[in-house]
């Protein structure tokens, strides 16, 4: 491989001028890459007196290059390439080129190392990059079968050649990527759900797509160069109309531009609709034009219609629940007390022995089933009042240990009688808490009861009380027979009970844990249950000592 920067720039003949002056033209009308590599070949290289002639391209990948035009030995006629060479960029002449971005020039192939051999009687090459921008857009490759062939005046001048090629590929690259944004564009107009409608600043339809037409009702040419305001805004807004364009095309700044509205629209049958509406306002060669952005939200009204009509009909559906929940309360409490009471009366034997011991069996079995449903009945009518917002909490500044002593003398009867060993560990240094006592009470005694239900004769229950960050926090812990982890988050629901299976079922509700969570949340505390099957659960409510309000 030999230097030639210092050989001769003797003209590479008398056309020089006259076929470079012709390449600058024929540029301008060149319409794509494939036509410009047989171009250059042809037309360029080869008449000024080169032997051979290859154009590659690496735009489409950079790692390799790809054979696009070639003329000479390899292609004597004809601008068809049936097998397009691949060579990776890096390897051989052409390949070192690309990769490096300079120019070489071999004097003998023969003692190239690096040459791939083609044709057998090239004993000589020279190779230009074609570059952009820092970038290889390709090269220009040339052949010859004398030794030592090619001069420097050879390569600046395949060097000028291809820095023409460069800016021409880069002119129908950038060109062809307008062509395609507008396309792009285009097709997003045409398809676009939403109506876009273009007028002048005369109020005069340039352009629309197809949504406009079908939002209101017209044939696709039948808007142009009509006045937009006049045709597709009822009457009585018309004016409104014009003076809102004529302070937008003064105000750049004006409220309603760039920004959604919503207005009313008239269909070509003359019914008005209601519809969504931006408006951008621009220049282009000084004339003025507003592009409307719009869309017909009939269905959303309707749809708000619909919602609005379900909420009332569901409010005065709950407010009949409650009617009929308050009148059930007053028929069922009534007698139940009554049945209560007087099996109580009965049991009791207070006016005197019942003769057989069945009686007073039964007795007991009436005033506990009466108790029961009392219960279910309380039970249903608190979580019905929750529901209904119509639970109304007294707060006052409370012992929560108080109330747990006072609780704990109704539960511990309840787990004496299944044996179960109660207790409880109520921090001494408890700050007063800010919260409904009634509430308190009925949160503390579900829990317990709840777990000494849950809990097997002879098992476990225990409470502890303490103060953190701000917060009492209460927890309640037995070792009953736990809970599998998909069970847990639905026990705050509604009829939901904690049972495993129907052996160890018990009786309730399932209306107690709701209620719980509702009360502790109006609260703006937080429930939270941990359970292990076969080795028991754990309840902890978090209440903050002051309510949010009143912080």
């Amino acid at each position: 491989m030999g230097d030639k920067t210092d050989l001769g720039l003797a003209p590479l003949g008398a056309d020089y001028v006259q076929v470079m002056n012709a390449f600058a033209v024929d540029l301008i009308s060149i319409s794509d890459e494939k036509e410009l590599a047989w171009y250059v070949a042809r037309e360029v290289v080869s008449k000024l007196g080169f032997k051979d002639c290859v154009v590659y391209y690496c735009m489409e990948n950079p790692s390799e290059l790809v054979q696009m035009a070639a003329i000479g030995v390899k292609n004597p006629i004809g601008d068809l390439i049936v097998n397009h060479l691949k060579i990776p960029v890096g390897q051989g002449v052409t390949g070192r080129v690309a990769e490096s971005q300079k120019a070489i020039v071999i004097d003998d192939l023969a003692n190239c190392d690096f040459y791939i051999p083609d044709v057998e009687e090239t004993k000589s090459e020279a190779c230009v990059p074609i570059l952009s921008e820092g970038r290889t857009l390709g090269v220009i490759d040339s052949e010859d079968p004398e030794l030592g062939f090619y001069t420097k005046h050879h390569v600046q001048t395949l060097t000028f050649i291809a820095s023409l090629m460069a800016a021409k590929l880069d002119l129908l690259r950038k060109g062809r990527n307008i062509r395609e944004g507008e396309l792009r564009r285009r097709k997003i107009f045409s398809v676009s759900l939403d109506g876009i409608l273009t007028v002048s600043s005369q109020g005069n339809v340039v352009e629309y797509n197809k949504s406009v037409c079908d939002i209101f009702g017209y044939d696709e040419k039948e808007l142009f160069d009509k006045n937009a305001i006049r045709i597709l805004i009822p009457e009585r807004l018309q004016k409104e109309y014009y003076e809102l364009v004529g302070a937008m095309e003064t105000t750049s700044s004006h409220p309603l531009l760039n920004t959604r509205f919503e207005t009313t629209g008239q269909r070509k049958s003359g019914e008005e609709f209601p519809m969504e509406l931006a408006i951008t306002h621009y220049k282009v060669n000084g004339q003025g034009y507003f592009t409307g952005f719009l869309r017909d939200i009939s269905e959303m009204k309707a749809a708000e219609v619909s919602r609005r009509n379900a909420l009332m009909e569901a409010e005065r559906a709950n407010k009949t629940k409650s009617e009929f929940l308050a009148t059930m309360s007053h028929e069922l409490r009534t007698p139940l007390n009554a049945i209560i009471g007087f099996s109580e009366v009965i049991y009791g034997e207070i006016f005197g022995p019942l003769g057989s011991a069945r009686y007073k069996e039964y007795a007991e079995d009436i005033q506990i089933s009466g108790k029961h449903l009392l219960n279910l009945v309380n039970d249903i009518l608190d979580l019905s009042a929750i529901e209904a917002n119509e639970h109304v909490l007294n707060f006052k500044t409370v012992d929560l240990s108080e109330i747990m002593h006072d609780c704990s003398i109704i539960v511990s009867d309840l787990a004496a009688k299944k044996q179960i060993t109660y207790s409880e560990d109520v921090a001494s240094n408890l700050k007063p808490i800010e919260a409904d006592p009634r509430s308190l009470s009925q949160i503390l005694i579900n829990l317990i009861s709840n777990a000494i239900k849950f809990t097997q004769v002879g098992g476990e229950v225990s409470v502890k009380v303490w103060e953190e960050d701000g917060q009492q926090i209460v927890c309640v812990r037995d070792n009953g027979p736990g809970l599998a982890e998909d069970q847990i988050e639905n026990l705050t629901k509604p009829f939901v009970r904690g049972q495993i299976d129907s052996q160890t079922t018990q009786e309730g509700s399932g209306l107690g844990l709701a209620i719980v969570n509702s009360l502790v949340q109006m609260h703006a505390g937080q429930l939270e249950i941990k359970s292990k099957l076969g080795e028991g659960t754990s309840v902890f409510v978090r209440l903050p000592r002051r309510q949010p309000e009143q912080q």
